[in-house]
């Protein structure tokens, strides 16, 4: 063991000295606390925008007039020109919900939605082509999609030919209770999965039916549609002509039986198409080309309205 030799002092005649004892050594944890600290608090600084994103989404206290179903799992940017919207419509999973009660701007790609309302039963929007060249949106598969909730209540079409630089304004009816919508590319892979009875779909609107047949793989084989339209219809005769000279055009087709009766009541129009004879289009909203899925008929033709089971 050692030990220290005791100094002697003179307190007598020399004036005091001072005299080391030791060194308080500074400890090195101490040290390391000091940046733990100052690291977490950076840390909390840095991720305060992000920690309050989460408070507001699980405790309700957003004040934000847009309904946002986006992913947590997603990265959003702040893309924002002149206070309009852009999102990124090749990302699925990155759906926002607008409400009715806000005056909102949505950038589609470089399809402008501006004036959006719903009143009196009315769902209205102008769409501007903002892009140098003219444009088909039914090629983009762009839906208006109508909420109330959470749940879907109608997919909207956008369907119009815009030059480049003008507008277009929509209307549609909408006799359904709505609080909300969002602007979506709606692909086939998104379309609901339909249950087929005898491999045909069955789709009817009012006084008209349309019989769809599929192969084993739920692809479309054959056609066939019934319409009866009232003489009571103020259009009648305009219609009659018109569905008169259609069938006659039609039936001069391989693979196509069409035909229309007149009676006292109105007409009758009978429509066949067999697709393993005619292997051609024909261009109308319910004569879909041969192949098509039964998922995307009952999905195309629920946006026009029409039951389909």
């Amino acid at each position: 063991m050692l030990f220290r030799k005791k100094k002697q002092v003179d307190i007598n005649g020399n004036p005091l000295e001072s005299v080391t004892v030791g060194q308080i050594k500074q400890s090195r944890f101490t040290f390391l606390k000091l940046i733990l600290m100052f690291t977490l608090f950076g840390g909390i600084i840095y991720f305060l925008p992000e920690l309050s994103k989460l408070y507001q989404l699980y405790f309700g206290t957003s004040t934000s007039t847009s309904v946002d179903n986006t992913s947590k799992n997603n990265t959003t940017t702040n893309n924002t020109i002149n206070n309009t919207v852009r999102k990124p419509v090749e990302n699925e999973d990155s759906i926002k919900k607008y409400l009715f009660t806000e005056d909102n701007n949505v950038l589609i790609e470089d399809y402008q939605f501006t004036n959006i309302s719903y009143e009196n039963n009315i769902v209205s929007f102008t769409v501007k082509n903002a892009s140098k060249s003219s444009a088909n949106l039914k090629d983009k598969n762009i839906y208006f999609i109508l909420y109330y909730g959470k749940n879907i209540v109608r997919y909207l079409p956008v369907d119009y030919v815009i030059e480049a630089d003008k507008e277009h304004a929509f209307t549609f009816d909408v006799d359904s209770n709505i609080d909300s919508y969002s602007i979506e590319e709606v692909l086939e892979k998104d379309y609901p999965v339909v249950k087929l009875t005898n491999n045909t779909l069955t789709c009817d609107k009012g006084q008209e039916t349309v019989v769809y047949t599929f192969d084993s793989l739920k692809k479309l084989i054959s056609i066939n549609h019934n319409l009866t339209y009232p003489i009571t219809n103020a259009d009648y005769d305009d219609k009659y002509s018109s569905y008169k000279n259609v069938s006659f055009l039609y039936s001069t087709y391989d693979g196509v039986t069409s035909n229309i009766y007149g009676s006292e009541d109105g007409f009758t129009y009978k429509m066949l198409i067999d697709y393993e004879v005619y292997n051609g289009t024909i261009d109308n909203l319910l004569y879909f080309a041969k192949n098509t899925s039964a998922d995307k008929i009952s999905f195309i033709l629920g946006t026009e309205l029409y039951n389909c089971k």
